[in-house]
C-alpha cells in the first residue's frame, strides 16, 4: 500500500531537482512515452481525470524551515507559522502536489482554502488508493521514480496561464495575459479531463537567468501544438 509521507519534509523538499535537472532526467527517460501510453491511461481508467495530472518534479527555490510553497489566488509564497493541523486564518493549508520517491508519496506543494471550503484529493478513497498501487509500480518500472509527481487538477473553468517567478514568488498570468513563443517552453504538467484531451492544454516552462517561467497554452483541434524548447 501506498504511503503518504508524514511530516512534510522542507529537507525533502530542498532535494527536489531544479527545471533544467528535472525535464533532462524527464526526457533522458523517455518520459513522454510513458505519460501518453502509461500514467495518461491509468488516470482515465481509474476516473481520476477531473482530480489529478502528471507533472515533472522540479522546483522553484529553496524553502527554509518551517516554510511551505503555498498558491492563493494565482500567487505561491513560502508560508510558515502553520499550526499543527495546517489550519491557518480561518482556512486550512492542503496539499496540491505530491512527489513521489522510492515508491512513497510527499505532498511538496500546498494551496490555501478559505473556510475550507475548497478540498485536496482524497487519498485515501479506494480508487485512489487503486491508482496509486499502478502508479507507483509504473514509476518504478519506468526508472521515473523521483522525476515524476502528481498534480491535483486546477478544476472547472481552469483555462491556464503563464507563472513566472519573481525572487521568492510564483505569480501565474491568466491567458490574454501575456505573450510568449511556443519554441521558449517546456511542456511540464499534463492533465486528462475528459474534453480537454483534443483541446491539448499543456503546462510548460522555460527560463531566463536566475527565473523561469510555466505556462499552460490551449491548442485546439486542427492547431500545431508547440514544442519543448532544449533548456541549457
Amino acid at each position: 500500500m501506498t504511503e503518504i509521507l508524514q511530516p512534510y519534509s522542507v529537507s525533502e523538499f530542498n532535494k527536489i531537482p531544479d527545471l533544467h535537472e528535472g525535464t533532462t532526467a524527464f526526457h533522458a527517460k523517455d518520459g513522454m512515452k510513458f505519460v501518453n501510453e502509461v500514467f495518461g491511461p491509468l488516470v482515465l481508467k481509474h476516473g481520476l481525470e477531473a482530480q489529478l495530472g502528471i507533472t515533472i518534479l522540479h522546483r522553484h527555490f529553496d524553502l527554509k524551515d518551517p516554510e511551505k510553497l503555498v498558491e492563493f489566488n494565482n500567487i505561491s509564497l513560502p508560508w510558515k507559522n502553520q499550526d499543527k493541523d495546517d489550519s491557518h486564518s480561518g482556512g486550512k493549508i492542503l496539499p496540491n502536489a505530491w512527489l513521489l520517491n522510492n515508491g512513497k508519496l510527499m505532498p511538496y506543494e500546498f494551496f490555501f482554502s478559505p473556510f475550507n471550503q475548497e478540498k485536496s484529493v482524497d487519498l485515501t478513497q479506494d480508487k485512489v488508493r487503486a491508482f496509486l498501487g499502478e502508479f507507483v509500480q509504473a514509476a518504478k518500472y519506468s526508472s521515473l521514480d523521483g522525476i515524476v509527481a502528481l498534480k491535483m487538477f486546477p478544476g472547472p473553468g481552469f483555462r491556464g496561464g503563464l507563472e513566472f517567478s519573481e525572487g521568492r514568488a510564483n505569480i501565474v498570468l491568466k491567458p490574454g495575459q501575456y505573450k510568449l513563443e511556443n519554441s521558449q517552453a517546456a511542456e511540464v504538467t499534463w492533465y486528462f479531463e475528459r474534453g480537454w484531451r483534443e483541446q491539448k492544454d499543456y503546462c510548460h516552462c522555460t527560463k531566463y537567468f536566475k527565473d523561469h517561467f510555466h505556462t499552460v497554452e490551449q491548442c485546439y483541434p486542427g492547431e500545431e501544438a508547440g514544442r519543448p524548447a532544449s533548456l541549457k
